[in-house]
């Protein structure tokens, strides 16, 4: 019964298919091509294959368009009124502030070159370690400005600014030729800028010192470049 009525339900469809199209050339061309008829026979062998279809087909047909109707297009939102939608903005900005903080994180080596800033022979050691976009980073945020204790030796001295040796070893290194130095031994060198007052205690080349001031400047391992404090005093 199943196959008949499926064939009779094919036949019909496509008879009332082909009469329609019949009626239509019909009304154009003003001819009669009996599409009214071939509808007609149509309609009824597809209401004798209805008739004739199971119980069990028909449930089956019925529960897929009832799915069909019950799922929901899934480019369209579902409105909840008990929602809250807040709740997913601040979830939002949770990852937001989670990415931020992720990319500002130091890493260890920056760690290492922060915390031995106040050691010059050190920090020069550990900050020549970081990549140079790293050094740039690191001095924006964490060094610039930042006040500092070094020590070292007195290179030249010409009133209110004195070059000092900050290296691990000094021996007897002088600024003017060290500032075209091709190995870039100028890296190992800060200035300390006095600002308005100049050092009460004279300073001569050879001299050991302790320098307080604040990093104006950055060094440069690459293009011997020195560093920089200003507001520099004499410390002991």
């Amino acid at each position: 019964m199943a196959i008949i009525s499926t064939i009779l339900g094919t036949i019909a469809s496509l008879g009332i298919i082909a009469g329609i199209i019949l009626l239509i050339v019909g009304a154009i061309k003003k001819k009669k091509y009996r599409g009214g008829l071939i509808t007609l026979v149509s309609i009824v062998l597809f209401s004798i294959a209805s008739f004739m279809m199971p119980d069990e087909l028909k449930e089956k047909y019925a529960n897929q368009e009832q799915s069909k109707a019950e799922t929901p297009d899934k480019d369209k939102r579902v409105i909840d009124d008990d929602y809250d939608y807040d709740d997913e903005e601040d979830d939002d900005e949770y990852d937001d502030d989670k990415r931020k903080k992720k990319t500002n994180a130091l890493s260890s080596q920056q760690k290492k070159t922060i915390k031995a800033v106040q050691n010059f022979p050190t920090f020069t050691k550990e900050y020549k370690k970081l990549s140079r976009s790293t050094q740039k980073k690191t001095w924006d945020k964490h060094l610039s400005g930042k006040k500092v204790t070094w020590k070292g030796y007195v290179m030249e001295a010409k009133g209110k600014k004195v070059y000092v040796w900050g290296g691990a070893k000094y021996n007897g290194q002088k600024w003017s030729k060290i500032k075209s130095s091709k190995k870039n031994e100028a890296y190992q060198v800060f200035l300390a800028d006095f600002g308005r007052s100049t050092p009460k205690k004279a300073l001569k080349p050879g001299d050991k010192v302790t320098i307080k001031g604040t990093l104006m400047s950055n060094g440069d391992p690459k293009q011997n470049m020195h560093w920089k404090l200003h507001n520099a005093k004499i410390g002991y």
